[in-house]
C-alpha cells in the first residue's frame, strides 16, 4: 500500500511539520495549510501541483509562488526565494527513515522519532541528547502507580472543520469566509 506524506515548511521559525494524508487532492491538504499555516501568511511557495491552485485565497493577504520541477526549475530565476527547497530536503531525510516502513503506524511512529530529534535533540551534544531523552521517557514513563504524560488524539482536519467547505476558488468572497472563521475561532 501506498501512503501520502504531506509536508510543510516554515522558513521564518525553520519548522516542518508531516501527515499522513489519505490524498494528494485540494480536500485532503488546504484543511492542514489552514489549521497550521499563521493566519497572517503572506507568501506560499508549492511546486506546481494542481492541487495547489488558488491555495493564496486560504489567507487575506497571500501570494502564491510556485516552481515547476517538471520543467527542471527548482530555483525561480527571477526570484530567488521563490524555492521549496527546504521542505524538499526534509523530505528527502525523512523518506530515507521510513522508505521501508509499510504499515502506517510504523510510518507515523518513525515520522514522530523524526520530529523529537529534529525538534528537541537536534542542537545538543550526544552526552546532553541522551540526558534529554531519559528525562522526556521518565515523563512518559514516571514509574509504577504513577500517570505519565498522554498525547491527545487530534482528529484530522477536514474542509467542514476548518471552514472551507467548498475549497476556496476565485473571488474575495472565499477570503472573507475564511477571514470570518478565523476571527470566531480567536474569540
Amino acid at each position: 500500500m501506498t501512503y501520502v506524506v504531506f509536508g510543510m515548511y516554515c522558513r521564518e521559525d525553520k519548522e516542518g511539520l508531516f501527515f499522513i494524508v489519505n490524498s494528494r487532492k485540494k480536500v485532503d491538504l488546504w484543511p492542514r495549510v489552514v489549521e497550521h499555516c499563521h493566519p497572517d501568511t503572506t507568501v506560499i511557495c508549492t511546486d506546481s501541483a494542481k492541487s495547489y491552485v488558488g491555495v493564496e485565497k486560504l489567507f487575506e493577504e497571500a501570494q502564491h509562488k510556485k516552481v515547476n520541477h517538471s520543467k527542471g526549475e527548482y530555483v525561480q530565476k527571477t526570484d530567488k526565494k521563490n524555492h521549496i527547497n527546504s521542505i524538499e530536503n526534509q523530505n528527502r531525510i525523512l523518506k530515507a527513515t521510513i522508505l521501508s516502513r509499510k504499515s502506517k503506524k510504523l510510518i507515523t511512529q518513525y515520522m514522530a522519532l523524526y520530529y523529537y530529534r529534529r525538534t528537541r535533540l537536534q542542537n545538543f551534544d550526544f552526552g546532553k541528547q541522551i540526558s534529554l531523552l531519559i528525562e522526556d521517557i521518565r515523563k512518559v514513563y514516571p514509574g509504577p502507580g504513577l500517570t505519565g504524560l498522554t498525547l491527545k488524539h487530534l482528529d484530522d482536519p477536514t474542509p467542514s472543520s476548518t471552514g472551507i467547505e467548498h475549497c476556496p476558488s476565485k473571488g474575495k468572497g472565499n477570503r472573507r469566509q475564511i477571514k470570518n472563521l478565523r476571527k470566531s475561532q480567536s474569540q
